[in-house]
């Protein structure tokens, strides 16, 4: 029932009712988790969009390649309107997004590979890495995986 916010700190308080307080328990393991500090690393709206939903998808299932829909992620970056070429949304959301990331301190890197259904591009399938060192700026190819030429 209150909100407190003190202009000379940077902390502000909520009190809840007690009638509230088992709903809000029984939530909170169904929120992405990561520190805020992260968030401070990013310059730009799609690259906090894109780490957000990266994160929440490790926290449901430990894989290292995500795919969602080109309308998904226009739909989650609000550019349903504004690139409507793939091309421009490419260059504008999804470039901007992974440089973001790899150029921050966070403990992920990622990359996309463009899915095509037919002529159009369809899906980007996101790939995660661990960060080995702050210095790292791009995900290693795991060279086990790769078949040999004999």
């Amino acid at each position: 029932p209150k909100i407190v916010w003190e202009k000379d700190n940077d902390f502000i308080t909520c009190y809840f009712s007690e009638d509230i307080l088992p709903y809000l328990v029984e939530l909170k393991n169904n929120f992405t988790k990561y520190e805020v500090m992260n968030l401070y690393y990013l310059k730009s709206k799609y690259g906090i969009i894109i780490y957000e939903l990266l994160k929440s998808n490790d926290f449901k299932m430990q894989e290292t390649k995500h795919t969602f829909s080109i309308e998904y992620l226009r739909q989650l970056t609000n550019t349903e309107k504004k690139y409507k070429a793939f091309k421009d949304f490419e260059k504008k959301v999804l470039q901007v997004a992974v440089n973001d990331i790899n150029d921050s301190y966070l403990e992920i890197l990622i990359d996309y590979e463009k899915i095509k259904r037919g002529h159009r591009i369809a899906e980007i399938k996101f790939i995660t890495q661990k960060r080995k060192s702050y210095k790292q700026k791009a995900i290693i190819p795991d060279l086990t995986k790769l078949d040999t030429l004999v």
